[in-house]
């Protein structure tokens, strides 16, 4: 991640006013990227940001992956209480946690998700998978695997009233998994 740019993203947001200005941790070093010292450059990194979102109330926020530095809502948890500020948000993306190895417990992951960082969550992905022929494949919003009615349970269950947010889907097929997402 380029701080710098980053930093020009956070001053934009004053005029802007979104929700929350959002990132992916990324990738440490290849093989290290579960290492304790990729976490620890992380927070460092982290807190960083968040103390300039903090000079400007702009929220920061972190959305894990797989296969990146935080992976899990365990890490996702000890990164918040590491950093411990109130400008420090969730972007949850379930298809990100999930993979080949562990979609059979989507469930656990989702519950867990809410479990430890429920009141930080402040915008959700909407995004969907299957496994064919034993690969993990990305495909159309409410068109797979993802189990939306745990999901949606869970934010009425926490009472939030967050964006939910599709990605890579064109603008007709937006729209049905709008209708789709509503009658939910």
């Amino acid at each position: 991640m380029d701080i710098d740019k980053f930093k020009e993203k956070i001053k934009y947001a004053t005029i802007l006013n979104p929700i929350v200005v959002g990132t992916e941790t990324g990738i440490y070093k290849e093989g290290e990227t579960d290492s304790e010292e990729a976490y620890q450059y992380l927070l460092g990194t982290v807190k960083e940001l968040v103390a300039e979102g903090e000079k400007l109330n702009v929220n920061i926020g972190i959305e894990g992956v797989h296969c990146f530095v935080i992976n899990t809502p365990e890490k996702m948890r000890r990164l918040v209480d590491d950093v411990n500020s109130d400008n420090l948000k969730v972007i949850f993306d379930p298809v990100n946690l999930i993979n080949i190895s562990n979609y059979t417990n989507q469930n656990e992951i989702i519950e867990k998700m809410f479990s430890l960082l429920g009141n930080k969550i402040c915008a959700l992905h909407a995004k969907d998978f299957v496994v064919e022929n034993g690969e993990f494949k990305g495909t159309k919003t409410m068109e797979g695997l993802l189990n939306y009615k745990l999901i949606f349970k869970k934010l009425k269950e926490y009472n939030l009233d967050i964006p939910i947010i599709t990605e890579g889907i064109n603008e007709s097929d937006a729209m049905i998994a709008y209708e789709k997402l509503e009658t939910l």
